[in-house]
């Protein structure tokens, strides 16, 4: 998949992530769709990524020469991600299972 860039520097698709083990689909929700799956951080620091790497084009071309730690960085969906952004840090879809747990 290409890298896509919006206007205002956001991340729109994320870039081919084809190495042994890697997971196509959202840690959420398992969504495989490429369209639809975005870079996420998991602990919710990018503003950290956007102020050292100033690109998305920088940062990814860092966590490929990392080999994509999963320890800061997931796929999540479009959905999921936005859901993460809007209910303080955890996607709806987790909050629901915790309360059903």
């Amino acid at each position: 998949m290409s890298l896509i860039q919006n206007d205002r520097g956001g991340i729109t698709h994320v870039p081919d992530r084809s190495h042994p083990g890697a997971d196509q689909r959202c840690a959420c929700c398992g969504e495989a769709e490429e369209a639809f799956l975005q870079l996420d951080h998991v602990e919710n620091d990018g503003h950290l990524d956007r102020k050292a790497h100033k690109t998305s084009a920088k940062l990814f071309a860092v966590l490929k020469r990392l080999g994509w730690p999963r320890d800061r960085y997931q796929l999540l969906c479009a959905n999921c991600n936005f859901g993460k952004l809007m209910n303080g840090g955890v996607c709806p879809h987790q909050q629901r299972e915790a309360a059903c747990a």
